[in-house]
């Protein structure tokens, strides 16, 4: 497929500015890749390109291109640009490398020496230094702290100014630090169990939510019984002394009142339960922002959420609601009876910045 219907292709691209162009000659060769990836393109009087190579052979009909479009579709490639001086009596061409804003650069030499550098419409900003391992700060005197970074004219000075030896590399950057929430779904998952394969995906999403442990019924019920017992026992020595104190024997008889109907109150929680449930440790869930993440249990769907001991807990979805109690725990997605998909997988879906996809 040549470039001219790569344009036009279903194949989704990655696109960075090219606000700021260089202006080439007229007849300058442009050239992307080597061997059989390498391309290029011969700069005509009217701003627009003519394909001469492609994946390293001579076409046979040149395919002609608006230069901003090629540029587009180079997906910020290096381009070296061969200038023929026909003016000059120099017969010799002159080559030099063009990088698209937004490019970062790296030169290594070894572990120890580093630079790093970011390519700008109009200049090239170096922003971290490392020489024998340490990384370059500012001068305290000037009164700015952190790391030092330099502006240099163009690739030229800023590769003229590195030691020598070493290798250059250079990538595109990332046009938004976040990444999309179709990058974060394509990102392989791994994870050795179920429990961690939740983990991993509340990670990646910025799901903040917690898995509590909460009091089982029985040690719900023991406090207030313990405390009203004791309670009781206060009021009836109290009540026996000579010296009585009438304002203390009301407030001991409102004390007697609360832990009572604390304790009615579980006593009626703990009606038609099995001694296994009475027993059971509980657990509470939590969302602490908007990131969710769903399963779908009997055609309904759950917050899901695990904790650092490996359960997994289900909570009704339930908009603006931060906690739910009793959520339904288990240590594996058959337990819970989450819905399973032809491929295996859980059906997940995430709620992500306004944005919501199955996952």
């Amino acid at each position: 497929m040549n470039r001219a219907s790569a344009l036009f292709s279903s194949t989704p691209l990655t696109l960075h500015s090219y606000k700021h162009q260089m202006s080439y000659t007229t007849g300058s060769l442009l050239s992307i890749g080597a061997g059989a990836t390498l391309e290029q393109v011969v700069v005509l009087s009217d701003g627009r390109v003519a394909t001469k190579l492609f994946a390293g052979k001579p076409v046979v009909k040149r395919d002609i291109l608006n230069l901003p479009d090629w540029l587009l579709l180079t997906e910020g490639q290096e381009i070296t640009v061969t200038v023929n001086n026909a003016s000059s009596n120099t017969p010799a061409s002159e080559t030099t490398t063009i990088h698209p804003a937004g490019t970062m650069l790296r030169w290594i030499k070894g572990d120890q020496d580093k630079r790093v550098a970011i390519v700008m419409k109009d200049s090239l900003l170096q922003v971290k230094e490392i020489i024998a391992g340490q990384v370059t700060l500012q001068d305290y005197a000037s009164g700015t702290y952190g790391v030092k970074r330099a502006y240099f004219k163009d690739f030229a000075e800023w590769k003229a100014s590195l030691p020598e030896g070493g290798s250059i590399s250079a990538e595109p950057m990332r046009q938004s630090g976040t990444p999309t929430i179709e990058e974060k779904a394509k990102a392989p998952i791994i994870a050795t169990t179920e429990a961690a394969y939740i983990a991993e995906l509340s990670n990646r999403y910025l799901v903040r939510c917690r898995l509590s442990p909460l009091s089982s019924i029985n040690e719900n019920i023991e406090y207030p019984r313990r405390m009203l017992k004791s309670e009781i026992q206060r009021l009836a020595l109290d009540a026996s002394l000579e010296n009585r104190n009438i304002d203390h024997l009301i407030s001991s008889i409102g004390t007697i009142s609360h832990y009572a109907k604390w304790l009615k109150r579980q006593l009626i929680d703990a009606q038609g339960k099995t001694p296994e449930e009475l027993n059971a440790t509980r657990f509470r869930f939590t969302n602490y922002y908007k990131q969710k993440l769903f399963a779908y249990k009997g055609g309904l769907k759950y917050e899901i959420c695990t904790n650092k001991n490996g359960i997994i807990g289900l909570a009704p979805s339930a908009e603006g609601t931060r906690y739910r109690e009793n959520a339904v725990t288990g240590r594996s997605f058959a337990e819970l009876g989450i819905e399973m998909k032809a491929d295996g997988r859980p059906r997940l879906e995430v709620s992500y910045y306004r944005r919501r996809i199955e996952l």
